[in-house]
């Protein structure tokens, strides 16, 4: 049910796929389908989860041997950038998430976390408030590339992960004089994701 919900999404757009041609495409009964999700909006943000969680271990994996959590997290971050950049269409669904509050309040509490327990180690001093707001600054510079790859289309994809690890990684207690290094290794390293390794199908999306 979930494959048919996101191939569903990709290829008609939120507001165009209704509960029941996910039940139709899955092969799903509605009422089965209700009895996991209260809505639409609670199957994508189950989706968008998905997406975030599947990026994340996939950046860990590319990141590993480096042993920097700094490195492995702009990883995941910049392949969110790849993500928007490489398909309209994704774009335009991170736009949705983002511009609703339940899934963003989902996304910032379990970014929030995700953040807490990955930095930790590194920033032993921060708590729980100080990883929030950082996880809110990264947000809002994600949320406003989201918008500017929808709407304007100016910049490539290097220039938006560029754009989002400059702002991202001093948020996040990177030191000043490595930033620099982060971000050469980051955009070094984000070839060696597929987008297969995070659900999609490598050459399914258009520009």
């Amino acid at each position: 049910m979930l494959d048919a919900a996101r191939r569903l999404f990709i290829e008609r757009g939120y507001e165009q796929t209704t509960i029941r041609e996910i039940s139709v495409a899955s092969g799903v009964s509605s009422g089965s389908l209700y009895h996991f999700f209260s809505d639409k909006e609670g199957v994508f943000l189950h989706l968008t989860l998905e997406v975030f969680e599947g990026t994340l271990q996939a950046a860990a994996s590319a990141a590993a041997r480096y042993r920097d959590p700094h490195l492995g997290l702009s990883l995941k971050w910049a392949f969110l950038v790849r993500l928007i950049s490489t398909d309209r269409r994704l774009a335009e669904l991170f736009s949705v998430a983002y511009g609703s509050w339940k899934i963003s309040e989902a996304l910032l509490r379990v970014a929030t976390q995700r953040h807490q327990l990955l930095l930790g180690g590194v920033l032993d001093s921060w708590d729980q408030e100080r990883f929030f707001i950082a996880t809110l600054v990264l947000a809002g510079v994600l949320s406003a590339l989201v918008e500017e790859r929808v709407n304007l289309d100016c910049l490539s994809e290097e220039k938006r992960v560029r754009a989002l690890l400059s702002t991202a990684l001093p948020a996040f207690g990177a030191r000043p004089e490595k930033i620099q290094g982060l971000i050469e290794k980051t955009l070094e390293l984000l070839s060696s994701i597929t987008l297969s390794s995070v659900g999609f199908g490598e050459g399914d999306h258009r520009a």
